[in-house]
């Protein structure tokens, strides 16, 4: 039986799972699916499970309280609310007291003991987001992704690496997934043309051809006879599906 509120949760929930245990998380994603929510993506760390927040802009983050690495899941959920008003669904298999109080520093949107039975995960996600539509703060509106200070994080190495919006030159297809280039310097994001492009700001990045999204202001010459873009050291091709579009955005005197 659908709950009260039933009616007022999205259509579709994205969730991101973030599990130490891999058969876990295995497990968890397929009792989600079946539930008929979308799991964006999983992490077993902090670090990894920062980057892919950032990258999917999940509706809820369900989050073991023990994860790999030095940072635990209290640790990322205090960074998560610095950040963002995403609900968190706290997963455990312990629970004792102390646990509990532990979590519920962090204001948790529900919490969740495991083994994981399907209807009480179910109740546990609607009961979160319901709590986090009904206490929604309108100081957190402002998504991860698109920060005031015009930036963002990627992950190289064991590191987040801060990139200014401003330097973004242009952005690539490299396989199935993406390379900015700023300052000559490339760093590989696994996450596709389309969707990088949905994230940056539709009056600054235009798509110019299958492969590349260019920065306008970082247009340094167009060759109107092989319409091509010099954009840094590169020299990009424009396709005709773009070309209009692309003249259309340039200011000429």
């Amino acid at each position: 039986m659908a709950s009260p509120d039933a009616h007022t949760l999205p259509e579709y929930v994205r969730i991101l799972v973030v599990e130490d245990d891999a058969v876990e998380m295995t497990h968890l994603a397929i009792l989600l699916e079946e539930l008929g929510y979308e799991v964006t993506a999983s992490a077993d760390n902090a670090l990894d499970a920062m980057v892919a927040f950032a990258r999917t802009r999940p509706d809820l983050v369900m989050l073991d309280i023990h994860l790999k690495g030095e940072a635990s899941g209290v640790d990322l959920a205090h960074k998560l609310r610095e950040l963002s008003d995403v609900p968190v669904l706290f997963l455990t298999s312990f629970a004792d007291r102390e646990t509990y109080e532990e979590a519920r520093r962090t204001l948790p949107h529900a919490y969740l003991t495991k083994p994981i039975d399907p209807l009480a995960l179910q109740s546990a996600v609607e009961l979160a987001l319901q709590q986090h539509k009904r206490n929604h703060a309108p100081e957190f509106d402002a998504p991860y992704h698109q920060p005031s200070g015009g930036y963002f994080f990627t992950k190289v190495g064991n590191h987040l690496k801060k990139i200014a919006l401003d330097d973004i030159e242009y952005i690539e297809v490299e396989g199935r997934y993406s390379a900015l280039v700023v300052g000559g310097r490339r760093y590989h994001l696994k996450t596709s043309l389309r969707e990088l492009h949905e994230k940056l700001p539709a009056d600054r990045f235009l798509r110019v051809s299958r492969n590349h999204v260019v920065q306008l202001s970082c247009i340094r010459d167009i060759d109107t006879q092989q319409f091509e873009l010099h954009v840094g050291q590169a020299v990009l091709p424009v396709s005709r599906t773009y070309k209009d579009n692309l003249m259309r955005h340039i200011r000429l005197l």
